[in-house]
């Protein structure tokens, strides 16, 4: 039989962990919606392939399409490196979805979350801007770091979220470890 405090755990755990779920959603979402967006704006207002300076050093607007993957790698196996890059998109969504079932750290599932949208955010592209088949499409790149590459917003939504989601990661592991080192010591010395 269920006693009153277990069935308000039990509820106020389903609360939470619906509460983190729409916010990963919601961040994922609101990453695709937003690399869409300033794709589109990019691709409206940019000359295609001629560096536009900004007031920011070193950074350019420059409107490129790139079959391949990061650096443009990988561009003469466009579709196939799609698949690939769908099966980990896959993989890290389900990991997503089973970090919400398990009430993992919330700060980092909605960070991989960002990730994830960065990198559908990716796909939407290469999904419907091809003209030779499924997947056979482009990524829209328009960020241009005269020392580094050229990318978009998905790529910082991706790179930075993975970022992030392992230094909180890490963060928590530290902290963990902190407070069983304490609860260690505290039961040696009987504090």
């Amino acid at each position: 039989m269920l006693t009153e405090q277990a069935v308000e755990t039990a509820t106020t755990g389903d609360v939470d962990r619906r509460r983190v779920a729409l916010r990963a959603l919601s961040a994922g979402l609101l990453a695709i919606a937003v690399d869409q967006a300033v794709k589109g704006i990019a691709i409206l207002s940019l000359p295609y392939g001629q560096p536009v300076p900004t007031v920011i050093p070193s950074l350019d607007l420059n409107l490129v399409l790139n079959a391949g993957a990061a650096f443009g790698l990988g561009a003469r196996v466009g579709p196939l490196l799609a698949a690939g890059i769908l099966i980990v998109l896959t993989v890290l969504t389900a990991w997503i979805i089973r970090r919400v079932i398990r009430r993992e750290n919330p700060t980092v599932t909605i960070l991989l979350a960002i990730a994830a949208g960065g990198g559908w955010g990716n796909m939407v592209d290469r999904a419907l801007r091809g003209e030779h088949g499924v997947l056979s499409g482009a990524v829209v790149d328009y960020l241009s770091v005269s020392w580094f590459a050229i990318f978009n917003l998905a790529d910082v939504f991706t790179v930075g979220g993975i970022a992030a989601a392992v230094v909180a990661a890490t963060v928590q592991n530290r902290r963990a470890q902190g407070v069983a080192a304490a609860t260690v010591h505290d039961t040696v010395t009987g504090a």
